[in-house]
């Protein structure tokens, strides 16, 4: 009889590490199709993208220009400042992204080793109990 009882104990914890794993497997699968449809998104407008960047880069050299004679000439930062201001905040908004990236990338890399894990160890649990 106990090794009746041990046997379904045995199979119950084997069918929840299934169960663990497939739900891993499953969240790391959504989050890594989410991320090659944003990517594969962010590709398709690669051209926009581009354009939209030399404009606003354009536009980041002419008011750079300008700043250096301003603030030489005396003239009150509140008038030429916003320039400087937005190239900032651009700077941290692609650097945001980045991170963004790096985080999932980071994310995918533990969830990956934790699914490997927990299957490598599925045999030895199984067979203690």
């Amino acid at each position: 009889m106990e090794s009746d009882q041990s046997t379904v104990n045995a199979a119950r914890d084997a069918w929840q590490s299934v169960k663990e794993v497939t739900a891993s497997d499953q969240q790391l699968d959504a989050a890594m199709r989410e991320y090659i449809s944003w990517g594969q998104q962010r590709i398709a407008r690669q051209g926009d993208v581009r354009a939209w960047w030399d404009r606003k880069a354009r536009h980041y050299d002419a008011c750079l220009e300008k700043i250096g004679p301003l603030a030489t000439a005396g003239v009150p930062k509140w008038k030429w400042q916003t320039c400087a201001i937005n190239v900032l905040n651009d700077a941290y908004a692609r650097s945001q992204e980045v991170s963004t990236v790096r985080e999932l990338q980071q994310q995918d890399t533990v969830k990956t080793e934790a699914i490997e894990k927990m299957i490598a160890s599925a045999p030895a649990r199984a067979s203690a109990t």
